[in-house]
């Protein structure tokens, strides 16, 4: 499940929120922090594509 990360605000009124896990780790691939559920399945769609040269 997914954790509260970010609120954005418009003047006093809450105008989105964005939901995510964060893992942090290190050289050897171990993790060192996080925020959520390290082992949660994730679908990564639009942030496993390819850059796009110009």
């Amino acid at each position: 499940m997914s954790n509260l990360l970010i609120e954005v605000y418009r003047d006093s009124y809450v105008e989105s929120k964005h939901a995510g896990t964060i893992v942090v780790v290190n050289n050897r691939g171990e993790t060192i922090a996080h925020v959520g559920d390290p082992q949660g399945e994730i679908f990564a769609c639009s942030s496993m594509k390819p850059p796009s040269y110009r």
